[in-house]
């Protein structure tokens, strides 16, 4: 990485083919890539035994900086980032103003999570500010929630990320109208599976995603 891919051992062919790789699919090295470890970089590394267990062993390291557990303290800023996500990306398709503007207010949804057993196995992205959380539920992660202001910033894929590779996470349900969602979740290499299920006391279906 400090050499920017020019080393001795690729001088003959202008640059470590792992390096630009890891360029091209924009990741800072190789563990991280969504489709690590693919068949051509093992053949590549055939000369290091124990690069896969490495990268993943750094890509786990990796995605550690700035997660953590939740706290009870962070019940209200957790409330607000996720207040924030279901007005934005969910009332457009359900239309409900009661439950949307006055149920689902930040003090309401806080409350809730003190009271409850929200916190359990949640993890919150702070690099002084919480800006994102992750919540799973045995191999399943059940709600992932970025500040809308501060979203395509990396912050979603880190927390994902760690649940994958920390928490064991592969599968989540996805509402089938939540294209971006549905998006994002692709690019991080899970993909559709042909299973649905109603989304409660509405019209709508969710669609199970899993890690490829």
């Amino acid at each position: 990485i400090e050499s920017d891919g020019n080393c001795k051992e690729w001088e003959e062919s202008g640059g470590c083919p792992i390096h630009k790789c890891t360029r091209e699919h924009n990741v800072p090295f190789c563990g991280l890539c969504g489709d690590f470890p693919c068949e051509w970089v093992v053949k590549k590394t055939v000369w290091r035994d124990n690069y896969v267990e490495e990268h993943r062993r750094l890509a786990s390291e990796y995605y550690m900086r700035n997660i953590r557990r939740a706290e009870i303290s962070d019940a209200h800023r957790i409330a607000e980032i996720l207040v924030f996500n279901y007005r934005l990306n969910f009332y457009p398709i359900f239309q409900n103003d009661e439950y949307y503007f006055e149920e689902m207010t930040v003090d309401n949804i806080a409350e809730k999570i003190r009271n409850s057993d929200f916190l359990n196995k949640t993890f919150v992205y702070d690099d002084a500010v919480v800006k994102g959380f992750i919540k799973i539920n045995g191999n399943e992660i059940e709600k992932l929630f970025v500040e809308p202001v501060l979203q395509g910033q990396g912050i979603g894929k880190k927390l994902l990320c760690y649940a994958v590779h920390n928490c064991g996470a592969v599968q989540l349900w996805v509402l089938e109208k939540n294209s971006r969602a549905t998006a994002f979740y692709q690019r991080n290499g899970f993909y559709i599976t042909d299973e649905k299920k109603p989304e409660e006391d509405t019209d709508e279906y969710l669609v199970l995603m899993k890690k490829a």
